[in-house]
């Protein structure tokens, strides 16, 4: 039969092992969330811009003959 230390040790370890695996769980929770809040970040910036970009009254495309660049021209988006 263990001693009440020896009973009191494996008891112990057997606490500091489940703790240890918390932490870690802890952490890769951690890291998953600030991926989360970074993406939330980058979805707020991108609805403000077409929230921002639809309040605009919009204006013609420069043409070629409004002397702005070409329809069939490379630089255009």
């Amino acid at each position: 039969m263990p001693s009440l230390i020896e009973a009191w040790e494996a008891r112990r370890a057997e606490v500091l092992g489940q703790a240890e695996r918390l932490r870690e769980q802890i952490a890769g929770l951690s890291g998953e969330l600030s991926q989360a809040e970074e993406r939330l970040a980058r979805l707020r910036v991108a609805r403000e811009t077409v929230e921002e970009v639809l309040a605009v009254p919009s204006s013609p495309v420069p043409t070629a003959a409004m002397g702005g660049v070409p329809a069939e021209s490379p630089w255009r988006w």
